[in-house]
């Protein structure tokens, strides 16, 4: 039996999960690329968890893949582009798993990005003169179309051409290798690799905590010369165009209206490269050669230059907008009837203007010496009416132990506190929508609002309400 190959082999000095999760992506890829899409969805989750817990900013597996990616770019650990890429496939294994959607073409390129994701990932982590070679097109399908025949085997052209340029030979994995030696055949070994990626997922909170625990104490220095090192990167990622404009266009066409005009605000950038008409950059941007000269060093805050007058400047906006944005009075009067949509259209609104929680955590830093993880609902608060700026996962511990203790729960409902707890430090709100979200865990392990509701006897509803109105609820004097 022929060698095996893969884009993915450099992933297995991390976590054997990562490489198993690659292999069989590329080997369902001619057959089922739904199932494909869907495996790469799990890698790139499963690596954006490990960035986190590289830099000691991991929360917990059932942190949704939207915000684990969220908060790494706000916090600047995670360049735009790389958080971009991420999300492509993100949305493509999404639409995979909800609507059962995925063609080849999808598939390839997710593959394609997944590879350059990796290639990044090993880059910033381990190897920064890594050198990838050139990627290597999966196996095609029976009824490949004439475009997926084109585009394969020009992948492959590539691939022979920089062989033959750099004279290598196909990477040789020993250990599967040896597994493929031991395999009765071909098909009982995937078989036998898609049983222990299953059963891997059972150990990878553990593992994924375990990490977490040796990097979280690491110096400020470390972590910056991991962000210095991923931006560097990200600097070398490359994918055809044509590919990622096409993946982008089938997102776009699936995306509702409002949600398109959201997207192209957070990604500014990508107009230009939907516009373009021919392969290849833009018009080239002219630098200067001359040498750069260090002037000096100063932190901004937009038109600020003091951390106090950007937080005078961001009380004074929430108070003059409490009225034109909802979503503003809601989280001042009402904070537990805030919902997960209400509170993306506000983070972006801030955004706009200039106060994203980034900012608003590094400013208040600086003013008071005290760096106090308090979420972006605190900092409204805290600006408009005083609230006390309390670390948001102290908050949550405090609501559930408030709720733990008003009154005799069963087993499960006291289980199932305590995963709304955790689901709420890591996606910051719980609401009546989240738990019928195929990717949170009150679907996955629950089967959701109904069933759910059943184990609290009809009642999670008031249930919910209590735990989020705990939470903003003032310690007594």
């Amino acid at each position: 039996m022929a060698a095996i190959q893969t884009n993915f082999a450099q992933l297995a000095e991390y976590d054997e999960q990562l490489l198993r999760l690659g292999l069989l992506a590329e080997r369902y890829f001619p057959e089922d690329p739904n199932t494909s899409l869907l495996k790469l969805r799990q890698l790139t989750e499963l690596l954006a968890q490990h960035v986190a817990t590289n830099v000691g900013a991991y929360v917990s597996t059932e942190e949704a893949q939207y915000e684990l990616i969220r908060r790494l770019q706000d916090q600047g650990i995670l360049p735009r582009e790389i958080a971009q890429l991420f999300s492509e496939v993100r949305r493509a294994g999404n639409a995979a798993s909800h609507a059962l959607a995925g063609d080849h073409r999808t598939a390839l390129a997710a593959l394609k990005i997944t590879w350059q994701i990796g290639v990044w990932f090993h880059r910033t982590f381990k190897d920064p003169s890594f050198k990838s070679g050139a990627f290597i097109p999966p196996r095609a399908p029976r009824d490949e179309s004439d475009d997926l025949r084109a585009e394969l085997a020009r992948l492959t052209t590539e691939l022979a051409e920089h062989r033959a340029a750099h004279h290598e030979v196909a990477q040789h994995l020993e250990s599967t290798e040896a597994m493929l030696r031991e395999a009765k055949d071909e098909q009982s070994f995937w078989e036998q690799m898609a049983v222990e990626a299953e059963n891997a997922r059972a150990a990878l909170a553990t593992r994924l905590a375990a990490q977490q625990v040796l990097t979280v104490t690491q110096s400020k220095e470390t972590v910056a010369a991991f962000v210095a090192a991923a931006n560097t990167a990200a600097t070398a990622v490359h994918l055809d165009e044509a590919e990622t404009r096409n993946l982008i266009d089938q997102q776009l066409r699936a995306m509702p209206l409002a949600d398109i005009a959201a997207w192209f605000t957070r990604n500014p950038d990508l107009g230009e490269i939907l516009d373009r008409k021919e392969e290849g950059p833009a018009a080239l941007m002219f630098v200067s050669e001359h040498q750069d000269q260090l002037l000096s060093i100063e932190r901004g805050y937009g038109e600020a230059k003091r951390p106090d007058d950007y937080l005078n400047e961001f009380t004074a906006f929430i108070n003059s907008h409490c009225n034109d944005i909802p979503a503003l009075l809601t989280v001042l009067t009402r904070p537990r009837e805030l919902t997960r949509k209400q509170l993306r259209e506000l983070a972006l609104e801030l955004d706009r203007a200039g106060y994203s929680e980034t900012n608003l955590a590094t400013a208040w830093r600086e003013k008071t010496n005290q760096d106090i993880a308090a979420r972006i609902v605190g900092y409204i608060r805290q600006a408009a009416i005083g609230d006390p700026l309390l670390p948001y996962e102290q908050r949550v511990d405090n609501a559930l132990r408030k709720m733990l203790a008003s009154r005799t729960w069963t087993t499960p409902q006291r289980q199932w506190l305590q995963k709304i707890a955790a689901q709420t430090k890591a996606n910051l709100i719980v609401d009546r929508t989240a738990f019928d979200d195929p990717d949170l865990v009150f679907k996955r392990e629950g089967g959701g609002f109904a069933r759910l509701d059943r184990i609290f006897g009809g009642e999670l509803a008031r249930v919910l309400d209590t735990f989020n109105d705990a939470l903003w609820q003032r310690p007594a004097a």
